[in-house]
């Protein structure tokens, strides 16, 4: 009989934990890091000159371009960059590659659960693959993508939408067999907003002042902030949103109900940014440095990926 030592189980079972090197939860990475980037399983730190360091072993990470990115983001399964001429670049897993139309671009923001990209030109102008265009003769300050809509905080601070608005999806927690329901991504009337986050299936957009006011799918709680909470940064992911309090301290209202939830209360801090991924959050610090927390299967919060392979 061929019997199984403790650690050889957990290399032949990813599930199980426990043995190997020790993973700290939540973990601090130094930095110094100018932004901090999450992906469904992978997180980033972007200096303010340089290429980014991740954490996380997969083709999102082993497929990054070489050299200098001034911005970076990541969906579930791609992501986009720009480059030090104004380029984005993007890679990832789906099909039908990620050219992206040339252009000088100064932000960027790639989709959650689809291959949508869009970016900003320096005069605000949103360019978008993978969506229908952006609204025409508009100008953004700032743009997200979530499953299938893309939101953008205008330069007059109200918020427009476009892509999928009305659909139907399995909610995030099922009841009555998985029944599919309804889910209308158009946003309330808005104005003085500074931000705008979009998960799977809903939105939120931080108002000058701090409040936050969210729509779409609620079934988790995704939608619902806390009352009387102001908020000086916010993101969203799945049906997770988090945001920074005027206070430095991370909020989060909703859940990423799977498999592999589970409960991380996020660190003290303080912090200035909040990134959210599938199952796991990154803080950006005051000191530039990035602490990160939650599920950690595949070395998205410490970096070690040796017990894991993808």
């Amino acid at each position: 009989m061929v019997r199984l030592s403790a650690c050889t189980l957990v290399l032949l079972l990813p599930l199980l934990w426990g043995c190997g090197p020790k993973r700290e939860n939540p973990h601090q990475h130094e930095g110094p890091f100018e932004q901090v980037v999450v992906g469904a399983t992978v997180s980033c730190g972007l200096p303010r000159s340089g290429s980014p360091t991740c954490w996380h072993e997969g083709r999102l990470v082993t497929s990054l371009p070489k050299g200098e990115l001034r911005k970076l983001s990541i969906g579930r399964n791609h992501a986009c960059g720009i480059d030090p001429s104004g380029e984005v670049q993007c890679w990832g897993l789906s099909k039908g590659g990620y050219t992206f139309p040339a252009g000088r671009f100064v932000d960027v923001a790639a989709g959650e659960g689809s291959s949508i990209t869009c970016a900003l030109t320096p005069k605000g102008s949103a360019t978008c693959r993978g969506v229908a265009a952006a609204p025409s003769g508009v100008a953004f300050r700032q743009v997200d993508v979530g499953g299938l809509a893309v939101c953008g905080v205008t330069t007059t601070g109200d918020v427009r939408c476009w892509g999928t608005l009305r659909y139907e999806t399995t909610p995030s927690v099922p009841k009555g067999g998985g029944a599919r329901v309804p889910v209308v991504m158009t946003p309330p009337t808005l104005s003085g907003v500074q931000q705008v986050a979009l998960g799977r299936d809903h939105g939120c957009a931080r108002i000058a002042g701090g409040t936050v006011a969210c729509w779409g799918l609620d079934d988790a709680g995704q939608a619902s902030p806390p009352r009387g909470a102001k908020f000086m940064s916010i993101d969203a992911f799945g049906a997770r949103t988090c945001g920074v309090t005027d206070a430095r301290e991370v909020l989060c209202w909703g859940t990423e109900v799977s498999w592999r939830t589970r409960t991380f209360a996020p660190p003290a801090g303080p912090f200035i940014e909040v990134r959210v991924g599938a199952g796991h959050v990154c803080g950006l610090t005051p000191e530039k440095t990035i602490v990160c927390w939650g599920v950690d299967q595949q070395g998205q919060v410490s970096g070690q990926t040796d017990l894991i392979r993808n």
